[in-house]
This record gives structure tokens, C-alpha cells and sequence, in this order.
């Protein structure tokens, strides 16, 4: 899953996981930030943005490599990559935490490349439910940060089929509905695909 935080991934995620028998590797953006006791809603310096964001792709990519085989995610290296570019404003950071953050973009989308097949966007809509240790509610920062994820996820860069929930789905059971719908057609297709690759 991915998309702007507080959009229902993680919900969704935990909702789908039993029906099609996988794990859910949850974010743990805000693990990092209390070891490292930062508020995640905290003003920070690009180049401090940049090193707490490192830290928590590599604990992803840390749960990657310890759920070997399928899985899914509430969050991808592509939002990671949007909380940076949503940082990145004309004149903030300096020369080299510009290029540190268009590197951290690429790690993203390569971290995406070799881990993800299928990428669903999950779009704004539900009510912004406020909770501890989540960001304030800014509707047009979620917007934003939506924007990019969805910039990202139609680059071409990036290889992973790529699915959309459409805005105005926001029952949980639909949008449930409509993941396994998603996940019977990549299983047919990979299930064509086999026999294709087998006949030859």
C-alpha cells in the first residue's frame, strides 16, 4: 500500500493480509523517531530529514529481508521518497543536501524495484483521524505529499505493477474488495504467464 498518511493503509493492509494469508510489514517511522527522540511533526533541517529517513528505509529494507517471499506493506520506499521531495521547497538546503536528496529518492525507487511487485495507491478521502505519535492534521499536506506519491508511483523508474483506489471508495470493505479483486488478477496473470513461460 501506499499513499499520504493517514489515508486507511495500514488498515487496510491488516484487513486484506488474513484473506490472502500473508504478513503485514508495518512502518516503523515511528519506532526510528522515538530511539532517536524526534517528533515526527518536528521542523527539521533537509539534512536532518535526509539521515532520519535513511534510518528508516534501512529498517525496512531490515523487515524486507526478514519477510523473504510475499508480503505486505503499509508503506513503501515511495512515500519515504515523497516525505523528502515534499520537504525539498525552491530554496531549502544547500547544494549538497539537494543532490543527498535526489539520491535518497533514487535509493527509494531501487529499494522499490527489488523488493515490490505491486504497488496500490491508496488516495485521500476517509476523515483525518488524529492519533499520538502522527502527524497534525494538514489536509493539504497530505494532498501534497499524496501528489508526489502518486508522481512517483506513475514514474517510469519505477517497475512494479502499479494499482489505484479510486478516491471515492472509502468503505473499508470496498476498498478490501477491491485489493483481493487486484490480487486474483495478478495471481491469473502470473498463473498465464507460467504455463506460457512452461510451454516453451
Amino acid at each position: 500500500m501506499c499513499g499520504s498518511h493517514r489515508v486507511g493503509k495500514t488498515t487496510l493492509a491488516r484487513a486484506v493480509a488474513p484473506t490472502l494469508h500473508l504478513p503485514v510489514i508495518e512502518s516503523r517511522a515511528g519506532e526510528v523517531c522515538r530511539e532517536l527522540g524526534i517528533d515526527m511533526a518536528a521542523d527539521l533541517s533537509l539534512h536532518e530529514r535526509i539521515g532520519v529517513q535513511e534510518m528508516i528505509l534501512d529498517a525496512a529494507i531490515d523487515d524486507y529481508k526478514r519477510h523473504a517471499g510475499s508480503f505486505i506493506s503499509d508503506r513503501t520506499p515511495l512515500d519515504m521518497a515523497a516525505y523528502i521531495l515534499a520537504d525539498c521547497l525552491k530554496n531549502s538546503g544547500t547544494a549538497e543536501e539537494q543532490r543527498a536528496a535526489v539520491a535518497y529518492v533514487e535509493r527509494c525507487i531501487d529499494v522499490t524495484n527489488k523488493n515490490f511487485t505491486c504497488l496500490i495507491l491508496v488516495k485521500p478521502g476517509i476523515p483525518y483521524v488524529v492519533e499520538a505519535d502522527k502527524p497534525p492534521p494538514s489536509v493539504a499536506y497530505q494532498e501534497h505529499h499524496g501528489m508526489l506519491v502518486q508522481g512517483l508511483v506513475n514514474d517510469l523508474r519505477v517497475l512494479p505493477e502499479c494499482y489505484e483506489i479510486a478516491r471515492r471508495a472509502l468503505a473499508l470493505e470496498e476498498r478490501t474488495q477491491i485489493v483481493l479483486d487486484i490480487w486474483s488478477d495478478l495471481s491469473t496473470t502470473a498463473q498465464k504467464n507460467l504455463k506460457h513461460v512452461t510451454c516453451h
